[in-house]
This record gives C-alpha cells, sequence and structure tokens, in this order.
C-alpha cells in the first residue's frame, strides 16, 4: 500500500489514476477525511480524483451515503446549489430529493417549503423578495469591505490572515481591500 506500506495482496489493492495503490482501511480513512474537511473532498491522490465507485465499497454504510451526497453536490455548479433557508438546517436540497410543486421543493432534512425562484420559505401569493434584500445586503457589504466568491457569490469577510481565500465552495481568489480617498477609488491587495 502507497501510504501504509503494508504488503496487501494484490487483489486488495485499488489502483489510483496516478498508478499509486492503496489497501481498504487506506481508502476508508481517506474518504472520512474528505468528508470531514472540504478544502480536501473528493478524496484524491496526485491531484486526481479518486473513483467514487471504488471508494463507496470499501466505506461503512452511513459514510458511504454521505459522501455519494456530497460528490453530488460538488458536481451542481454553487450558484445552482439550493440549500434550505431555515438557519437550524441549512443543508442541501438535492434536485432529485423532491420535485417541484407550485413553485416550492420540500426539504427532505426538515420538512422546510422552500421557494424554488429564490431559495426563501415558500410565499404563496406573494412575488420573490429577494431582489430588495439583496440590494440591502450588497450594500452592507460594499460598507463593510466583504468580497464576493466570483464562483459562488458567497459573501467573504477577510479576517486574519493572507490575502488568498478559500471559499467554502472551493473557489480560490485574493482579497482586494478598496479605499475611498478623496472621491478617488484605489484598490489594494490586503489592508
Amino acid at each position: 500500500c502507497t501510504s501504509c506500506f503494508r504488503k496487501v495482496p494484490t487483489s486488495n489493492l485499488l489502483t489510483a489514476p496516478c498508478a499509486h495503490q492503496y489497501c481498504p482501511s487506506c481508502l476508508r480513512r481517506m474518504s472520512s477525511t474528505a468528508l470531514r474537511n472540504p478544502d480536501m473532498f473528493p478524496a484524491k491522490c496526485c491531484f486526481q480524483e479518486i473513483p467514487t465507485k471504488a471508494l463507496v465499497e470499501v466505506m461503512s454504510p452511513r459514510n458511504r451515503k454521505r459522501y455519494i451526497l456530497r460528490w453530488e453536490e460538488n458536481n451542481i455548479p454553487p450558484i445552482e446549489r439550493l440549500y434550505c433557508p431555515r438557519a437550524r438546517c441549512s443543508r442541501w436540497i438535492p434536485p432529485k430529493s423532491t420535485e417541484t410543486r407550485l413553485g416550492y421543493r420540500v426539504c427532505p432534512h426538515c420538512r422546510a417549503k422552500v421557494c424554488s425562484k429564490c431559495g426563501d420559505l415558500f410565499h404563496l401569493g406573494w412575488s420573490c423578495s429577494k431582489d430588495s434584500e439583496i440590494k440591502a445586503m450588497l450594500q452592507l457589504a460594499k460598507d463593510n469591505n466583504w468580497q464576493r466568491c466570483s464562483n459562488c457569490l458567497y459573501l467573504v469577510e477577510k479576517v486574519d490572515g493572507c490575502n488568498h481565500i478559500v471559499c467554502r465552495c472551493g473557489h480560490r481568489f485574493w482579497y482586494v481591500h478598496v479605499v475611498h480617498a478623496l472621491g478617488k477609488k484605489l484598490t489594494l491587495i490586503g489592508k
């Protein structure tokens, strides 16, 4: 095994796309680590994804289900993902989990009805109110020098550390601090 260096029968080893070979216990450990750390998902070797089909064969049933769901979520562009608007839930709603009825989808985790258009709690009888709320949020972001991820549009605030940002969606970008001085807009990297 490439990872633990134990001698294992060749029939028990999985060969990754980069030709490294792993035993089932190391694959389980790699998949568990990937599930705990979004930056490391999906499990990779030499920057190449280890096939999900091979990983799920050695996982526990609980981790198998979690891994497949995370893999499906990561394969949908971030801007197209729908998350439960309830703060206590906030989980991803898989597209195939519920069908759209009357403009809403049901969160499979907490059973909340979620508007398919705006992602807020379902609001039959009035239009989506996100436009004015988005404008207010973007103004607040501008006032506080927050930035939006160019991949998923999630708002990010730099608190400390270097100017290299890794969003929750995995996209990497540089924090740019904008300073207004005497009516002129100056763009500075960092603070």
